[in-house]
């Protein structure tokens, strides 16, 4: 078995770096959210949370966000707050409004950082 400190690090020199083409962002959400960790920051009370509810819903039902066009995907909402039974509630009533099929996983604190990321996608 390797140790990752056995390899060698990897480095990048800024000339290379500002040679190579950069890539186009992939929009879940046209022109406004790109794929990728997101992170909502603000007042208390504002709503971060129910937003990012609806967005992860949203977009694993495939629904236009606000009359853009989405990329249906799966989605994973992590609150470290609320209680799993409330967000999973939440997210469940918000999916079977339509017939489409939704594919949103619903966490409520931050898994292990050790492998959270395959244990995640085995689970959905």
């Amino acid at each position: 078995m390797s140790n990752k400190m056995d390899r060698p690090l990897v480095t990048v020199d800024g000339r290379t770096l500002m040679d190579r083409p950069l890539e186009p962002p992939n929009f879940v959400v046209d022109t406004l959210i790109s794929q990728g960790l997101h992170i909502l920051a603000g007042s208390p009370k504002v709503g971060k949370s129910w937003l990012a509810l609806w967005l992860a819903v949203t977009v694993a039902k495939g629904e236009p966000v606000w009359g853009m066009s989405v990329k249906q995907g799966t989605t994973l909402s992590i609150s470290a707050w609320r209680t799993p039974s409330f967000a999973s509630r939440t997210a469940s009533s918000r999916s079977q409004r339509t017939r489409r099929t939704a594919s949103i996983s619903v966490r409520s604190a931050l898994p292990s950082a050790r492998g959270w990321r395959s244990r995640w996608r085995a689970s959905s």
